[in-house]
């Protein structure tokens, strides 16, 4: 369960997030052929993926 308003990882695609607002989740995308980088704050922060390497499940 996503709690608080802050940004987490999509479950399935580097190229999703989900913003978390008033307890309420919405899925959001980067721009084509970047991944969202949970590291960098404050968020969002989409990355090329060569700075932040990922692999969709």
């Amino acid at each position: 369960m996503l709690t608080g308003d802050d940004y987490y990882v999509h479950p399935d695609h580097c190229s999703k997030f989900i913003q978390c607002t008033n307890g309420v989740a919405h899925v959001m995308d980067c721009p084509e052929g970047m991944n969202f980088n949970p590291n960098v704050r404050p968020g969002p922060v989409c990355d090329l993926p060569r700075d932040y390497p990922c692999i969709d499940d």
